[in-house]
């Protein structure tokens, strides 16, 4: 609940007004889902609020991943967080940036590449 709350005082008044209008914010707050509220103020950050379809507002952030080029006086880590963005909003409407999967392995938790082929995994 600490944490809830400290998001929340960050946040400005027309993002509040923007995460409350969001479906799943009662629910949030009973619960204290900070999840939910990190994962909605980066939603509406990205432009990618309920009112867009989640199919759109994937095909935005690929296409967000896809132009993204690290600025002349942008570090490499703050290029990373902007990438990182695109993907995590992909994601979070449950899209992949690779499609293709053969073309870009996943990693398990242990650093084994491995490839998912027709709902099987096969190592490498």
């Amino acid at each position: 609940m600490a944490i809830e709350a400290i998001i929340w005082a960050q946040c400005s008044k027309a993002m509040k007004a923007k995460v409350k209008s969001l479906q799943g914010y009662l629910r949030a707050t009973e619960e204290s889902d900070c999840k939910w509220f990190l994962c909605s103020i980066q939603s509406v950050m990205m432009q990618f609020d309920a009112k867009h379809k989640g199919y759109l507002a994937m095909l935005n952030a690929t296409a967000g991943f896809v132009n993204c080029r690290q600025q002349p006086n942008q570090t490499a880590d703050h290029y990373m967080v902007a990438i990182r963005g695109h993907v995590d909003t992909v994601e979070y409407h449950d899209g992949r940036i690779a499609l293709n999967p053969t073309l870009a392995p996943e990693f398990a938790p242990d650093g084994t590449a491995y490839i998912r082929e027709a709902g099987s995994v096969v190592s490498t």
